[in-house]
């Protein structure tokens, strides 16, 4: 998760997305100017950007390592 660490003035949060063999083959993220994702707003939504990444795992036939 960043809130302006990285780009000034742009927030975002990612989590992996992975394969068969538990590699790491691709992320979902969310992004977004940190005048409307503040840090409050990437709180709230790492639990649904993760379990929307381990969808797109499962959907590609992966797992978690």
């Amino acid at each position: 998760m960043t809130t302006g660490e990285r780009v000034e003035a742009a927030s975002g949060l990612s989590a992996p997305v992975f394969d068969a063999h538990a590699q790491l083959v691709g992320a979902l993220t969310v992004m977004g100017p940190t005048l409307r994702l503040t840090r409050e707003a990437c709180e709230a939504l790492v639990d649904d950007v993760v379990a929307a990444a381990d969808r797109v795992t499962a959907a590609l036939g992966g797992r978690r390592p």
